[in-house]
This record gives C-alpha cells, structure tokens and sequence, in this order.
C-alpha cells in the first residue's frame, strides 16, 4: 500500500532575486541536499517553496529548516558549511539566548556554556581549539547589547606573539595590533553583519583591543571577553579580573594546552585553582568531543593528546 504524501507550503514575501539563489544556491544545490537530508522532495516556484513527504517527522524538520534558510538569506551566505551545521541540531542559540541570527548549539557543552555565561557575572571557558568558545561568547555580549544588560562590548586578547611590545610593527597602532585582533572581528562580522559592526565600532560601543591597554581602567555596563586567555600572564589576567565593575559580566576563554609562555608563566590555569571555591564564578571545560570544526581537527586533537600523554 503506497503511503500517503504529507505536504507543507512554505512563501516567501518581500524577497529579491539574489535572496532567492543564495537560499537554492547554484544549481539547486541547497534545495537538493535537504531534499538528500529529509528524504522529501521540494517544488520551487516564484514565491512558493511546496515540501512533499511519506514522513512526518522529515517533513516538519525540511520545513522549519528552509524557513531559516529563508530567514538567514539577506544576511549571510548559505553555503556547504552552513548547511551543514543546520543540519547537524534543531537547536539555535536564538531560541537561547533571542540572538539575531540563528547560530547554532551542536552540543550539550556549548549549550552548558552559554548557560553558565548567562547565570553568572564571571565564566572561565576552556577547551581545545573549534569548539567555539569564542565565538559563542561573542554571540552572547551581542544578545546583552541587544536586550540592554549592557551598553558597551569590550574583547580582548593578549599579543603573546610580540611580546606586548609592537612598536617595531609597521604602520600606525590599528594597524599594528589588527593581525592579533582579527578572529574577534571574524566573530562579530559572521554574528551581526560588517555594516553593522562597523558602525558599533565607531560609536565605541564595541570596543577591540590588547590587553596591555587595560590597565587602569574598570569596565561598567559592559560585557567583556577575554580571547586566548592561556597567554596571559599571571599578573595580567589578574589585573583584568579586577577590571570588572558595577553590572558588568566577563567572559575568560582559552586552550591551556596551546600557551605561548613559557612553561608556568600562563596565569589562566593558576586563576581558575584559585578562585574556583567562589560560587558566583562558573569554570566550564570543553573536550575534543565538542570541536565543531573540519571532521579532521577532532582527529588532530585526539592525535597530539595521545602523543602528550
């Protein structure tokens, strides 16, 4: 007995032409793999996006899937790698934390973090590289920014790599401490969009910076993000945890095991012994089993543990 077709009808209203090609991508490709991904089918004209399975379940899950396709489609590209991570969870950040984008939660240890950064005032994050301590953080403060808990974002890395001392860098200061500084752009940028970051940035009202240039300040209203956190001294991250002020959160990431100091310089480990008995203080560890990035970097964090072991 043939099963009977389950429909969904899904419109697009006030769309341009190149919303529509970045949601079917070239060639229909996007519209073929969630066709792939769900077992349905999916009958595109002008407006209107019909889904057609035997499956419920399938069904439901193409359709709320291209309805984020849809909403994602004048703000950033939808590529392989988004498509991807659509994929992969149902479960947005948005539905966490009300951010503007749908950013994705793969796993529980993300979902713990982001819980740990909205309940309390200072959270330690650390973990190896791709599991998105970063950027989640990011998306974070921008959700604060966004829902008025904070005025003023404020990232910071350490520049390990000079020593704090850039002055033999060419150019003027942006552009000496930029190449340090990029990942936290790439965030925001990916987040919210350059036009809109670009103008936070004018304003002040996103603040990018090095760490040395802290000193002596106290950060009120703000949300502050502390990048790489493992290349901090033990007198600099202790001089930046003071910085916090009156209704203000602090985000501290970092990968203990990628330290550019030399061996007990770093003062990320040594601040998480010492301060973890303070309650109001969350210490969230990430494992290889959270990497989000290329399949291969899982293996490659798996391989150097192995070997250090």
């Amino acid at each position: 007995m043939k099963k009977e077709l389950i429909t969904r009808t899904l419109t697009i209203s006030d769309y341009n032409n190149h919303q529509l090609m970045n949601i079917c991508g070239e060639h229909h490709n996007n519209i073929k793999e969630l066709e792939r991904a769900f077992n349905v089918t999916i009958h595109h004209r002008a407006d209107t996006f019909q889904i057609k399975g035997t499956v419920l379940a399938d069904v439901e899950n193409a359709y709320l899937i291209l309805e984020r396709m849809i909403q994602m489609s004048d703000k950033i590209d939808i590529d392989e790698k988004q498509l991807e991570i659509l994929f992969q969870s149902n479960e947005t950040i948005e539905n966490n934390v009300n951010s503007h984008l749908p950013i994705k939660i793969l796993n529980d240890e993300q979902a713990n973090f982001i819980n740990a950064i909205q309940s309390h005032d200072i959270t330690f994050g650390t973990g190896p590289s791709g599991t998105g301590k970063t950027f989640l953080s990011v998306a974070c403060a921008i959700d604060a920014l966004r829902k008025k808990t904070c005025k003023k974002i404020i990232l910071v890395r350490p520049a390990i790599e000079a020593g704090e001392k850039i002055g033999y860098l060419p150019g003027d200061m942006t552009e000496k401490i930029n190449p340090y500084l990029q990942p936290l752009y790439d965030a925001l940028y990916e987040i919210m969009g350059a036009e809109q970051v670009d103008k936070l940035l004018q304003n002040k009202t996103i603040e990018i910076n090095l760490l040395a240039f802290m000193r002596g300040r106290t950060f009120k209203h703000s949300f502050v993000i502390i990048d790489e956190a493992q290349n901090c001294t033990k007198s600099q991250l202790k001089m930046a945890l003071t910085r916090l002020g009156y209704k203000s959160k602090m985000v501290i990431v970092g990968d203990a095991s990628q330290s550019d100091l030399n061996d007990g310089e770093s003062g990320f480990l040594q601040a998480q012994s010492y301060l973890k008995d303070i309650s109001e203080i969350a210490f969230n560890t990430f494992t290889n089993k959270a990497v989000v990035r290329h399949k291969l970097v899982k293996k490659i964090v798996e391989a150097y543990e192995q070997h250090n072991n």
